[in-house]
């Protein structure tokens, strides 16, 4: 993982100083050049308002002052991009708000859209947001049709309602389809790097508003591009989820007359580390084909003595009148030595279109009680990989790495992934942050399978290790354009993120997030 020096560190700090000083050369600049030495022991966060303060000290007066000292840095000094970006733009809304002028105010949001594409401007423009929110979304109105696809995406970024690590803005909170016009502008766009801006931020809506959520998903679908029953499947992720029915009639799965014949298990009574397996049939006893989405529910016991349901996806498919669907699942509860499974009852239950079963109930048996199997393996069986999935609180795994700035730098990167796949991140095993998952096979030997995340990092003490962004041919064609990296097996190793290409890497990730399932041997 990267040390927060390798974000805003001392080099990043000296590469800002020496902007702003070809910038202002007659000015005598104080408070830049050692600013960096009082970074130990900040965070990430901490670090950037610390430069923010000091670029505000050294650049004194009005607005206008600042705001002209800034498009100079950026006019003539190439290095004037990265990091630096950050506590840049914060400096930029934090004057222009302090100020309180129209004028300061409108060209505070046109600066921001003129930076966004060397890092982001997504967390300054909060500042702008909070301070006056209807002006504000006027201005990124009209961003929805700029020719720069990092305007178009900070539109919608920007202003979304739970942008995550940002501050809320209080009006998007209480008005949540303030937004839509935007979105509305930009659910057709050209380019996947906005559109799936737009459909996570149509997600977030759907904590408070799933009625608003539904309504523009079906607005959408009646004037599509060919990219918007993607979009809309992604933005109703949790609706669907949580069984929400109006969003899954819209995705096409509305009630259906089927019959459901479990689920079944074929023990009750489970060994720790070993599996639970339930089958089922569910059979259309309607007149009408029916297009059903299968997932199913695994109510966990927790150490309170309470159950928590956690969805698992299974299946979708189409019946015609008197078919049946068969289900045959296992349900893992390996020993994993970052798991939280406790023993006690457990229950499992289906959801089809969105309705749960009754649950069944199952015992998790405690360690001591492991059934431990000493059958020779004879040479057929299939060895399985070890790391598995868990329900590990990923942000607390993150935030419990030591020294403070190696959690910020955590944060910075989960940030990107989330951007570009959409998805929560899970742990795997004890230490990779992973994303998605598909079906893997050993290309050396078969015999070794097993799910692994699509893509993913993990903290290392020298360098970040990168999952999964050259495995498909895209990835591997496009990898080069990364910037400064070295190669392992099945990952890439980064010592800093100055020196890769952002935008390249979430090219990467968005390719490695099209992973399907390897063919079977």
């Amino acid at each position: 993982m990267p040390f927060a020096d390798e974000l805003l560190g001392v080099d990043v700090a000296a590469t800002l100083a020496r902007s702003i000083q070809g910038a202002v050369p007659d000015r005598v600049l104080r408070e830049l050049p050692r600013a960096a030495d009082a970074f130990d022991g900040l965070s990430l966060r901490e670090r950037a308002d610390l430069l923010r303060d000091a670029l505000l000290a050294d650049v004194p007066g009005n607005y206008a002052t600042l705001a002209r000292t800034i498009r100079s840095a950026a006019e003539h000094d190439p290095a004037f991009t990265g990091w630096l970006i950050w506590p840049v733009t914060s400096a930029v809304a934090a004057r222009a708000v302090a100020e309180g002028t129209d004028a300061s105010f409108d060209d505070a949001m046109a600066l921001l859209s003129e930076l966004t594409g060397r890092l982001t401007a997504e967390f300054a423009i909060r500042t702008l947001l909070r301070h006056d929110l209807e002006r504000a979304l006027d201005i990124i109105a009209g961003w929805t049709v700029a020719s720069d696809e990092h305007v178009r995406r900070l539109a919608s970024e920007g202003t979304r309602a739970y942008l995550p690590w940002a501050v809320r803005v209080p009006g998007l909170l209480s008005h949540p389809a303030a937004t839509v016009r935007i979105l509305d502008a930009l659910y057709r766009d050209d380019s996947e790097y906005v559109r799936r801006s737009v459909a996570n931020h149509l997600n977030d809506l759907s904590r408070d508003s799933p009625e608003l959520v539904v309504e523009t998903a079906r607005r959408w679908l009646e004037t599509p591009a060919a990219t918007t029953p993607a979009l809309v499947r992604r933005a109703l992720r949790t609706l669907v989820k949580r069984g929400d029915p109006r969003a899954l009639a819209l995705l096409g799965f509305g009630p259906a007359t089927v019959q459901i014949d479990g689920p079944l298990l074929a023990e009750t009574r489970v060994a720790w580390g070993e599996e639970v397996r339930f089958t089922a049939v569910i059979r259309n006893t309607g007149v009408e084909s029916a297009r059903l989405s299968v997932d199913y529910v695994v109510h966990h016991h927790r150490a309170n003595g309470t159950l928590s349901g956690k969805v698992f996806k299974l299946a979708t498919a189409d019946l015609a009148p008197g078919e049946e669907l068969a289900i045959d699942r296992r349900h893992s509860f390996r020993a994993i030595t970052t798991r939280r499974y406790y023993p006690g009852a457990h229950a499992i239950a289906l959801l089809v279109n969105g309705v749960a079963t009754s649950p069944v109930a199952f015992e998790l048996l405690p360690p001591r009680a492991m059934r431990r199997k000493h059958d020779e393996r004879d040479n057929g069986d299939v060895s399985e990989i070890k790391t598995r999935p868990t329900d590990e609180d990923v942000m607390a795994f993150l935030e419990s790495a030591t020294p403070q700035r190696r959690r910020d730098d955590g944060m910075a990167l989960a940030q990107i992934f989330r951007e570009v796949t959409g998805a929560e991140p899970v742990l795997w095993g004890p230490s990779i942050v992973g994303y998605g998952s598909y079906h893997y096979v050993s290309p050396a030997n078969p015999r070794t399978q097993g799910e692994w995340p699509k893509t993913g990092f993990s903290p290392r003490k020298a360098q970040l290790s990168i999952y999964g962004l050259k495995d498909l041919p895209q990835g591997a064609e496009l990898l080069p354009r990364l910037g400064t990296y070295t190669e392992g097996a099945g990952c890439v190793y980064v010592k800093k993120l100055d020196d890769i290409d952002l935008n390249v890497l979430r090219r990467l990730i968005a390719i490695a997030w099209q992973r399907s399932d390897d063919p079977a041997p």
